[in-house]
């Protein structure tokens, strides 16, 4: 399974947010501001058609685990995945597989975030009523695949004729 090129830049943003804000271990708090810090992605799309205030979302995230101080851009190589933010994205890698996707995607993690427990995130979804079921529902589907016309006149040219034992 791959990591869209989407996520790639959401990951590197929460380590950008990680620093912003403080912290030396990457948060699922993080990878939630990563994900309303890129904005066009299916993750923020879900957000908003649910109702949910993208800045508001970010500025209450922020204001829970913003801390006095950033980390200076000498120390980036010290900013790494906390062992939540690990377990979110092999979250994140599980919903893929469940969706049949061979790409692990924003709408993915949006998923994984909404079962971590113990984050501002997830509450802040909570408030305006998004949880996990909800959205699943709003992550489009594959459609199934179709029997083209030309398959389907194949398969009604082969027929089996039956012995004829009562004659």
């Amino acid at each position: 399974m791959q990591i869209s090129d989407e996520l790639n830049t959401i990951v590197a943003y929460a380590r950008e947010e990680a620093m912003r804000t403080g912290s030396y271990d990457i948060s699922p708090d993080h990878l939630c501001l990563a994900i309303l810090r890129h904005s066009n992605n299916m993750a923020c799309h879900i957000l908003s058609s649910l109702g949910a205030d993208l800045q508001d979302m970010k500025h209450l995230v922020e204001g829970g685990i913003m801390l006095e101080r950033s980390i200076p851009y000498l120390q980036e190589d010290r900013v790494t995945l906390g062992y939540e933010s690990n377990a979110t994205l092999t979250e994140a890698f599980t919903q893929a597989a469940r969706f049949k996707s061979d790409t692990v995607r924003s709408e993915h993690l949006l998923l994984a975030l909404s079962k971590t427990d113990n984050t501002y995130c997830r509450a802040i979804m909570e408030s305006y009523g998004i949880d996990f079921d909800i959205i699943d529902r709003h992550i489009p589907r594959k459609p199934k695949p179709e029997v083209k016309a030309s398959s389907l006149r194949i398969l009604g040219t082969i027929s089996i004729k039956a012995p004829d034992i009562y004659s």
